[in-house]
């Protein structure tokens, strides 16, 4: 009997826990717009099946979303400025600056954590970004 108790609360808090998490579509596009305005570090890449971790002593990027729509990043001890957008029907940042135009489709985003898919060097990957502020 106190295996099947037992088993009866995890399974509970099992769902419980699957229903608290937030999904795009439970969000509003100003509740995403106000979560993306922080700034982020770059975390770790993903793609072609590969996790890689990216350590500071190694890259250290940040990128700066403002509420007013302009972007900086910083690379090291470089610094460039541009302007971003989000829009809502496809869960998509685009930004414009010193590489062009890029599409950012966000994967998942929470207070810390923002995961968007893009293309880099023609591979889509996704980037982990941690919140830094």
């Amino acid at each position: 009997m106190k295996k099947y108790t037992l088993l009866v609360f995890l399974i509970l808090f099992l769902l419980q826990k699957g229903y608290a998490q937030t999904t795009l579509a439970q969000l509003t596009e100003q509740e995403i717009k106000t979560m993306i305005c922080h700034q982020w570090k770059l975390s770790y890449l993903e793609g072609k099946g590969k996790h890689i971790n990216v350590p500071e002593s190694v890259l250290k990027l940040y990128l700066g979303f403002k509420p007013d729509g302009s972007l900086y990043e910083i690379q090291g001890k470089k610094n460039y400025s541009g302007t971003w957008t989000y829009k809502h029907a496809t869960y998509t940042i685009i930004t414009d600056d010193q590489d062009g135009k890029e599409n950012w489709d966000i994967v998942s985003i929470t207070d810390k954590l923002l995961v968007v898919k893009t293309k880099f060097k023609g591979i889509l990957v996704n980037c982990g970004l941690l919140m830094a502020d």
